[in-house]
């Protein structure tokens, strides 16, 4: 089936590719160099949640491209469809067909976008042909027999196979105690939670302890980890589900958010007794059918639905920036479980809090439940009471500075530690778009007639475009690399925006005729928001 899209348009109508960030060039060029020079056929790349994972692996077909057809390999329908997107968002110039059930779009493409589940049939694997490029997305799944057995299909194994790339969030080992080197020969490249929180590629982490009732001594164990019956059973007997509830209405009402649980029925639970407390709370398991679980997401994404819970299936691969609490009622001991429900709150978004929250259960120390400290990997960092993980990690930093020390694997530059200190953003709100003041401007988020963005910056009343046809979240990140280059940007909680305006933004408002404000922070925002509104609609009356 052939497949049409971008790469059949004429080259001036195609957009440009998403830009990569410093650390997305780093792991491709890691790729490049193990393959070439030291002849590493399977390497792996562990980029957090929100990291941009598919930014990377498609620059990487990209630049494959004349090597021969790329493969990415995924488990989930939500994952091979974000990634086919998304390799048409960033990489728009790639024909791209997606292989899953009864979709059969592999022929005259570049890249194919396949289900494991599908291409396990021998028979419908043959059938796609040759590869130049595998990528496995999710790839801590690739130890499976599924992924083997597909895999071993596609000659990966061979000495003259195709380059065969990894991609994950979680590196450690999977519960069965079977590691990522079983498939994968080298891991050529990784950054953590605690790095991109430092420079502002995700929002900080700040976490609150559930007291429960809990009795961890009568949940069974298997595999290192608490069986989901068992602790399902307990948070029920113990009152903890009331308890989970009860906090998300203290601490986060006013957030989106999303539960994990470990059972349906905790699942259905907790939505209940969220809705008993006056908040739109849904579930979702495995077991509800795709098109009811697509119009339940439906809901999360606008808004009529405030948390969404659910029992093992938005582990992975679920993307809603917008959300900025996970409350965390299926304790566990697995650092790398543990991260990737964390990490569906971390994305940065216009307007979202400057903080994501993890509401988690308390347990005795020698539980050795995860926490938010796992979050930073393998540095021994303390977070204190009331700190995030971002303020953590600087104040160990400058005790460590001011005693001779460091703690271990912490090591912050002072770029590092300013680039932290204006992490948090000020997104205006303006016209069904976004404006973000900088040095001499604003930059523009200003939504299309498709639901997609474009990335504008507006200085002296002349726009340039960035980018367009992004969704929102890849369109902010532009947006914020943009704001850096330029210099100066708007931090959402500066000290000097309480103070009162300067006599030039007084001088500016009457100009402008715009109302008096009692704070420079109130001025600045007005003005930027004059200059912003001023631009949103200049392109409005363009396009």
């Amino acid at each position: 089936m052939t497949v049409p899209d971008a790469a059949h348009q004429p080259e001036s109508a195609r957009q440009p590719g998403l830009p990569l960030r410093d650390y997305q060039h780093q792991a491709i060029e890691a790729i490049r160099i193990a393959f070439q020079e030291r002849g590493i056929r399977r390497p792996a790349v562990v980029l957090p949640t929100g990291a941009g994972k598919t930014v990377v692996f498609s620059h990487l077909l990209r630049r494959r491209r004349q090597s021969g057809r790329g493969l990415v390999l995924a488990h989930r329908g939500e994952l091979l469809n974000q990634a086919r997107d998304k390799l048409r968002q960033v990489a728009p110039e790639l024909r791209v067909g997606l292989v899953k059930a009864e979709a059969d779009e592999h022929t005259d493409v570049d890249v194919v976008v396949g289900s494991v589940q599908t291409l396990v049939n021998l028979a419908r694997l043959a059938r796609i042909g040759d590869f130049s490029t595998v990528v496995i997305d999710e790839a801590h799944h690739a130890v499976a027999p599924t992924y083997q057995k597909v895999l071993r299909g596609l000659g990966c194994f061979n000495e003259n196979g195709p380059l065969t790339v990894g991609v994950t969030a979680t590196a450690g080992e999977r519960g069965d105690g079977v590691g990522l080197d079983e498939v994968f020969q080298e891991l050529v490249f990784a950054r953590g939670i605690l790095y991109m929180i430092l420079r502002g590629y995700l929002v900080d982490v700040e976490a609150v302890e559930i007291q429960t009732q809990l009795d961890f001594d009568r949940v069974a164990v298997r595999g290192g980890d608490y069986t989901d019956a068992s602790l399902g059973e307990a948070l029920d007997e113990s009152g903890a589900i009331e308890a989970a509830a009860l906090a998300y209405a203290e601490h986060a009402r006013h957030r989106r958010g999303v539960a994990f649980t470990p059972t349906i029925a905790t699942a259905d639970h907790l939505a209940t007794r969220l809705r008993g407390l006056g908040i739109a709370a849904e579930h979702v398991s495995g077991e509800t059918p795709p098109q009811e679980r697509a119009a339940v997401l439906g809901r999360v994404a606008s808004g009529e639905c405030q948390v969404i819970c659910n029992a093992a299936v938005l582990t992975e691969g679920y993307d809603q920036p917008e959300l900025s609490c996970a409350l965390i009622a299926r304790p566990t001991t697995s650092r790398p479980a543990f991260t990737q429900m964390a990490g569906r709150v971390l994305r940065p978004h216009p307007g979202k809090p400057s903080k994501a929250l993890l509401l988690c259960m308390q347990a005795p120390p020698e539980e050795g439940l995860a926490t938010i400290a796992d979050l930073a990997g393998d540095d021994e960092l303390e977070v204190r009471g009331g700190e995030s993980l971002g303020e953590a990690a600087v104040r160990a930093e400058r005790e460590a500075q001011a005693f001779g020390g460091h703690p271990a694997g912490v090591r912050l530059d002072t770029r590092q530690l300013d680039l932290f200190a204006r992490s948090r953003l000020r997104w205006l709100p303006a016209e069904g778009g976004f404006v973000l003041p900088v040095k001499g401007g604003v930059i523009l988020l200003a939504p299309e007639p498709a639901g997609t963005w474009r990335v504008v910056e507006s200085r002296n009343r002349q726009c340039v475009d960035l980018a367009a046809g992004l969704d929102l979240g890849f369109a902010q990140g532009l947006g914020e690399e943009q704001a850096r280059a330029a210099g100066a940007i708007a931090v959402a909680d500066a000290g000097w925006r309480a103070k009162p305006p300067s006599d030039n933004q007084v001088a500016a408002l009457r100009r402008r005729r715009l109302p008096a404000v009692d704070s420079s922070g109130a001025a600045s925002d007005a003005l930027s928001l004059d200059d912003g509104i001023k631009a949103l609609r200049q392109l409005a009356g363009a396009a």
